[in-house]
């Protein structure tokens, strides 16, 4: 499910000209991460898929491990 919704944004993002690409917004919790609160778009959906689903990634992780379950591979 998540590789269908990756698929779906970056066939979004390819859509887009590069006006529509460099256009910036205001995003604070990028100022602690980034230093900066304005982004692009291609910033933020790199962000939300390395950052985010990474997160994620993690807590099920964790979860495996408080189960007695291997590592997943």
């Amino acid at each position: 499910a998540l590789d269908t919704q990756r698929r779906e944004a970056f066939g979004y993002l390819d859509a887009l000209n590069d006006a529509e690409l460099t256009r910036k917004s205001r995003i604070p919790i990028f100022k602690e991460i980034m230093g900066k609160d304005e982004v692009d778009i291609p910033t933020y959906v790199g962000a939300l898929f390395e950052y985010h689903c990474n997160d994620h990634a993690g807590q099920i992780a964790k979860i495996r491990k408080a189960a007695g379950l291997p590592d997943a591979k």
